[in-house]
């Protein structure tokens, strides 16, 4: 699963390179770049969120002791 978002980060940071190389890059390039970018973070988080409610361990007693 981790091989998988490093593919897609990687294929994101490719597709900004090209971007930015290009000089008459449009408006709606540089949006939909930001939308997919915004789009994995997302995914990202709701991977993480899985990971940890599959731990089944009490995470917010811990927070709260570590303050």
């Amino acid at each position: 699963m981790k091989s998988l978002i490093e593919m897609r980060m990687k294929g994101f940071e490719a597709v900004e390179k090209v971007a930015q190389a290009n000089q008459r890059m449009s408006l709606s390039t540089t949006f939909m770049i930001l939308l997919l970018k915004m789009i994995n973070l997302r995914k990202q988080k709701k991977l993480l969120k899985k990971s940890f409610a599959s731990t089944k361990i009490p995470i917010l007693p811990l927070l709260q002791t570590s303050i």
